[in-house]
Formats: structure tokens, sequence, C-alpha cells
């Protein structure tokens, strides 16, 4: 896998986050049905992201849009984190 991908597939997950975070935009819904598809988890798979992600991102969009920015934050903080 070239890195080149692995830079890519990182930037995608994080905008699907960030739209994720605001429901009046138009790409809040994108972003939701990226985020439950099967592209998604190899996109995490190529960012080497844990596939767990998912998971969280679903649960989050049922907070208030405060929790959801606090949310936001720490997992974009933690994602940094992963090595390119």
């Amino acid at each position: 896998m070239s890195r080149f991908w692995t830079k890519l597939s990182q930037k995608m997950i994080g905008q699907a986050i960030r739209d994720l975070g605001d429901r009046s935009t138009n790409d809040y819904e994108t972003a939701l049905a990226y985020v439950r598809s099967d592209k998604f988890i190899t996109d995490c798979e190529e960012a080497r992201y844990p596939i767990e992600l998912r998971d969280a991102l679903d649960e989050m969009v049922q907070l208030s849009d405060v929790e959801k920015r606090v949310v936001i934050r720490d997992i974009m903080r933690e994602l940094k984190k992963t090595p390119h």
C-alpha cells in the first residue's frame, strides 16, 4: 500500500468525521452513508485506523451538537497519532 493511498484515505475519513458534526449541511447524509458503507471499512484499513471507528461514529451521531464537537475533537486528536 502506498503512502499516497494511506494519506488519501486518512483525509477522506477526516472530512467525513467533520461533516458528521453538523446535521444542517448537505454533506451530513453523504458522510453518514459513507461511514456505514463497506468502503469506509476498506479506507480505515488503508488509513491504518481501527475499524471500530465506524461504531464510535455511528453512536456519535446520536449526541447533542456540543457533545459531537467534543467527540470529534478527541477522535481527530487520536487519529493524528496514527503512524503515516
